[in-house]
């Protein structure tokens, strides 16, 4: 009975991961769709606002008056820096780099996580995935091409920065994860989101 609980729980895990991949590169492929009308602080500001209405029907109905209750505040202050960073530099990316290269960019995420998971959150992790890790990080170098012209510009850059700084969300998520309710620390995220970059829209 417990093993097949772990394994409803693995499929789970692997089934939502997967849908956050595509969800992204759909957002992805959107941004860069409309990025010539809209500026990628304005998508910003409307991506973490439009998630605010069901997360608070969701922390409230879950919670009730609880619904906004953090314990660890520094916890949830990594995970939004760190959330921010990866949604603005695959977005910023997108202005200056094809959506197929951000794309494989950002799937360099996985290789991040298992290189930084041992440091972060002490989690152990084997030396055959390490070593894959860091054949995946290889190949992408391939894929950069190095010995191109121009290969090494602001966009690929910020590319790189986005998947770093997913993997260090998703670290940081795990962690949070031991002392807050998934929900409520959602919900603070996208707040946090959608009021920083509303600063720099009216700012802009």
């Amino acid at each position: 009975m417990l093993t097949d609980f772990k394994n409803s729980n693995v499929s789970l895990g692997i089934s939502l991961s997967v849908t956050e991949v595509l969800c992204t590169i759909a957002i992805a492929s959107l941004v860069k769709f409309i990025a010539g009308d809209l500026s990628v602080f304005m998508v910003l500001f409307f991506r973490y606002l439009f998630c605010i209405p069901l997360l608070l029907i969701t922390a409230f109905y879950q919670r009730q008056n609880k619904a906004f209750l953090i314990v660890s505040k520094s916890g949830l202050v990594i995970r939004t820096i760190t959330g921010l960073g990866s949604f603005g530099c695959l977005f910023a990316a997108l202005q200056f780099i094809d959506l197929s290269l951000m794309t494989t960019l950002f799937q360099t995420m996985p290789i991040f996580i298992t290189l930084l998971a041992p440091f972060i959150i002490r989690e152990t992790v084997g030396w055959f995935r390490r070593v894959i890790a860091l054949i995946g990080f290889i190949g992408v170098i391939f894929i950069l091409d190095p010995s191109s012209e121009n290969w090494f510009s602001l966009g690929i850059i910020l590319g790189v920065l986005s998947p770093i700084f997913g993997a260090l969300m998703t670290l940081s998520v795990r962690k949070l994860a031991k002392t807050d309710h998934p929900t409520t620390a959602a919900l603070w995220y996208n707040i946090m989101g959608a009021f920083f970059f509303l600063i720099i829209c009216v700012l802009n």
